[in-house]
């Protein structure tokens, strides 16, 4: 399916500040981006955390405020590079559930040699946060005419060679909306995961509303 794209007015908002992330609710809004960098300690920790650990993965469900040391167990000495990943991730953890309402929030953090998500999809879920610390982030299109009445609510059958509109740079955090941000499911984002270089990798995390 090569969907044509749309003419509709854009459904991405990119923002500099933590507050445009609000933008999310913004009716005909699918994500939202904030630009930002990452501080310095933190960028050469992550790049080596997956070189060494290439098949790290955390996954569990946290409390808004709850202190995410022993969930993450990050590997290595006390250095100021994981001090400031953890930090980050507690920090985000904080911004989603305080968007969201959510009290329970399910956290992932792993490392990927791979493309997880090649093909073009939405999500059973009203927003989840990504965040690429190391490696290519994750890409997404604009409104596409057709979508919505694909046979699928996941899966859309969009061309794999179609291109993407936009992608996140690593340490960008993005809002995505989901099937479930609306009863009828249009204001789903269309994205996939990023194509990776032989010998390449990803630290993704990923964040989503538990309740």
């Amino acid at each position: 399916m090569n969907a044509p794209r749309s003419s509709a007015a854009p459904s991405s908002v990119f923002t500099d500040e933590i507050v445009g992330l609000s933008a999310i609710y913004t009716p005909g809004v699918r994500v939202v981006a904030w630009r930002r960098d990452l501080p310095e300690p933190l960028t050469p920790y992550a790049a080596g955390l997956v070189k060494r650990r290439p098949s790290f993965e955390r996954a569990c469900a946290v409390y808004a405020g709850q202190p995410l040391a022993a969930a993450l167990d990050l590997p290595g000495e006390l250095s100021e590079g994981r001090a400031a990943l953890l930090a980050d991730v507690q920090q985000l953890t904080q911004i989603f559930a305080d968007l969201t309402g959510d009290h329970q929030l399910g956290l992932r953090l792993r490392a990927l040699e791979g493309t997880m998500c090649p093909k073009w999809h939405v999500d059973r879920l009203r927003v989840r946060l990504i965040c690429t610390y190391v490696g290519p982030g994750t890409e997404w299109l604009e409104v596409v005419d057709g979508v919505e009445q694909s046979p699928s609510p996941r899966i859309l059958g969009l061309s794999s060679s179609l291109a993407p509109d936009h992608r996140l740079s690593p340490g960008w955090v993005g809002l995505f909306k989901g099937a479930s941000a609306s009863d009828d499911g249009h204001d789903a984002a269309v994205h996939r995961s990023p194509s990776v270089p032989e010998g390449g990798a990803r630290l993704l995390l990923t964040l989503e509303g538990l309740g």
